[in-house]
């Protein structure tokens, strides 16, 4: 063999070595159809096994790494612990997304202090945990009802009931969310109610889903 030859034999062996190392990639980094399905059972068995509420279904989609879960209707899991178990579920699930999709249900009540119209820490988590829910439902629009209770003049009291009621609809929009404001201040009317209730369960907002019977 000449010189020329054996160079060009060498050649001709790295181009097949290399041609062989990259089909050897693209098969690691091409999982098959049943490598995808292994991965998502696999996924949502240790899902199921981590979680302490019960659940309709849960979806895991091994192409855009989604993992998706639809609880059940219950009433000792609200969207506070909803919220807080897909952030934990995120952290088992590094590389996945996660999202919880609780049942519809009628929103938290946000309460204010006495005379008072701006958010409290209590009152913005939980508007929080609201928005959080709207944002899973799909929901842009809702009802935004304020109130507060007859200690103190009638007007200066439908005015607290407005400002309540803007101080959610204004955190409400700078999330994208609609809110349609009206207030229900009823005077010596809920006077009884007062009385049975605690006048602090007038110093409220609701958020309300339009067409969903609270």
């Amino acid at each position: 063999l000449t010189l020329d030859q054996i160079v060009v034999s060498k050649y001709k062996q790295d181009a097949l070595a290399n041609t062989i190392n990259k089909d050897f990639d693209t098969a690691l980094k091409s999982p098959t159809q049943n490598d995808l399905v292994t991965t998502q059972n696999d996924v949502i068995k240790r899902v199921q096994a981590g979680l302490y509420f019960e659940v309709e279904t849960v979806k895991a989609d091994p192409a855009s790494k989604i993992i998706t879960i639809y609880p059940k209707q219950n009433r000792g899991v609200n969207l506070a612990a909803l919220r807080l178990a897909e952030s934990q579920i995120g952290t088992t699930f590094p590389l996945w997304a996660v999202q919880i999709i609780p049942p519809v249900q009628s929103l938290p009540v946000l309460y204010f202090d006495i005379g008072e119209t701006d958010l409290t820490q209590n009152t913005q988590d939980r508007l929080s945990d609201i928005m959080w829910a709207l944002k899973r439902w799909n929901i842009t629009e809702v009802d935004v009802v304020g109130f507060a209770s007859t200690v103190g003049g009638n007007t200066i009291n439908r005015r607290l009931a407005t400002q309540r009621a803007q101080s959610v609809s204004d955190t409400l929009s700078s999330n994208d969310i609609n809110a349609d404001i009206s207030t229900q201040y009823q005077g010596a009317l809920q006077r009884r109610a007062e009385r049975d209730n605690g006048i602090n369960s007038f110093h409220r907002v609701e958020v309300r889903l339009p067409n969903f019977e609270q």
